[in-house]
């Protein structure tokens, strides 16, 4: 449903329908709102994999995932005129990713280290 949400932001005329103006502070939050969105993806995503994958961290296939559906939006958007492809949004998705995913990792470093188990 994540990336669902995520696909549709990205390829929906979502400044005409809201009426939002360009700025370079939009500019930076947007950035911002692509790390994030994909930080959320990726975690969500390496989460199903190691359920589905006994033994598999998921960080890999996440990774790999995150970072396909995000070149996937932007590929969408270079034949639409409200949309433009932007290497800087891929930037902004790996950089999301890389975050998201290191902070997975550490949960459940620290998960491990005190000890905790779902399984209790």
């Amino acid at each position: 449903m994540w990336a669902l949400l995520i696909v549709l932001g990205g390829v929906l005329p979502l400044a005409q329908m809201f009426g939002w103006e360009q700025s370079s502070s939009l500019s930076l939050a947007a950035s911002g709102t692509h790390a994030f969105e994909y930080a959320v993806m990726a975690i969500l995503f390496a989460v199903a994999w190691r359920w589905r994958v006994p033994g598999s961290t998921g960080l890999l296939p996440a990774a790999a995932l995150s970072m396909a559906l995000g070149l996937i939006v932007e590929l969408i958007q270079i034949p639409l005129s409200w949309r433009d492809f932007s290497v800087g949004d891929l930037a902004a998705n790996a950089a999301g990713i890389a975050v998201g995913l290191l902070l997975l990792m550490v949960a459940r470093r620290l998960r491990e280290a005190s000890g905790w188990s779902r399984r209790r």
